[in-house]
């Protein structure tokens, strides 16, 4: 690479095509203390989590299916072979799939991911995914067995195709219409026609509009003038390139009540049974004066204190004596010798 400076968006198909990944540090240099721990951690995991060498997956189904737009970092020797210079935990891989012929005669359709690879010791492994999904042609039982999670999943590395192909616009509204199709189909096959007045969506699916309505808010597709280029074109490869539960956490994050705690929680940890705090909404409605939160953010995880909250919890969290003496610049939680304090690590 020359010297002068390439955008991310340029560079990014040397991680494509050789099964890599892009890290993003804006305006780094050595007296940022936040992103030089950042840099340390996330250096520090790349040499030590597991990895694969040389390895090629293939993906078969069951025939009158096919198989189309391949969605993560890999290089396409055929329709269904990938080839992957190597493979780790923190990659994912994702596919459309398109009925072709009729399946009513045909009670289960499979799916098989086979990935031969070369571990760290120099072992030659094949590891086999087999799914076996029945065949309805019943719209109650499609729409019960529907994951939500799966479909934002997807819908997002559709939509960052949609903006590579077409414009961020053109990407927007598909996301809105893939809620639009799903209301109107679900109120067409399902409800009656005194019914079809109202917005209505299954079980399955009441998260979705909800979902799309975060990916529109992220900096993927955000029509804020604030998202630089290149921080949109490494949230786009997120997208496309890290596991299904970290994008829901990115796109959605969790948000938990430190506070609430309870001494139970903290004698647990000390037996290594660890507290299991409930997932807050993100609604001002569940935020106290008196509060401190934790939100996973999935790329980084934030910390709230409130104005009000007790001195004693800010003190076996952060060891000051008191909201003033919090300090805005401060980058990770200090590990410090108390319950509360060792139960926020673990968990």
């Amino acid at each position: 690479m020359s010297s002068r400076y390439s955008d991310l968006s340029t560079i990014a198909c040397i991680a494509k095509f050789s099964s890599g990944q892009i890290s993003y540090y804006p305006d780094f240099h050595l007296g940022n203390v936040t992103l030089k721990r950042r840099f340390e951690k996330n250096l520090e995991h790349y040499f030590t989590r597991r990895v694969g060498f040389e390895a090629v997956m293939r993906i078969r189904c069951t025939q009158g299916l096919a198989l189309h737009t391949f969605h993560g970092n890999f290089f396409v020797r055929s329709t269904d072979l990938l080839s992957l210079p190597n493979v780790n935990p923190d990659m994912s891989y994702a596919f459309n799939m398109v009925i072709e012929e009729n399946m009513k005669d045909v009670g289960i359709v499979c799916v098989q991911a086979a990935l031969l690879y070369t571990s760290s010791q120099g072992e030659r492994r094949i590891r086999v995914h087999t799914l076996a999904l029945p065949v309805t042609d019943k719209f109650s039982e499609l729409y019960s067995a529907c994951n939500v999670t799966a479909i934002v999943g997807l819908l997002g590395k559709m939509a960052v195709d949609r903006v590579m192909s077409a414009s961020l616009g053109d990407a927007r509204e598909a996301l809105v219409n893939a809620v639009v199709d799903a209301t109107k189909m679900y109120r067409t096959t399902m409800l009656s026609s005194t019914q079809q007045r109202l917005f209505c969506l299954p079980q399955s699916l009441q998260l979705l509009p909800l979902f799309v309505l975060a990916m529109l808010k992220n900096p993927a597709f955000s029509l804020s003038p604030k998202v630089t280029l290149d921080y949109r074109a490494h949230v786009m490869n997120l997208f496309k390139t890290v596991p299904l539960d970290l994008i829901i956490t990115y796109v959605y994050p969790k948000l938990y009540g430190v506070h609430n705690l309870t001494e139970k929680d903290l004698e647990d940890t000390k037996e290594n049974q660890f507290a299991k705090l409930p997932i807050l909404q993100l609604n001002s409605q569940f935020l106290t004066r008196q509060g401190v939160y934790i939100m996973d953010a999935g790329m980084v995880v934030y910390i709230w204190i409130a104005k009000a909250a007790p001195e004693h919890l800010i003190t076996q969290l952060f060891d000051v004596a008191s909201y003033e003496d919090l300090s805005e610049d401060k980058s990770f939680l200090p590990a410090l010798d108390n319950p509360l304090s060792e139960t926020v690590h673990v968990f």
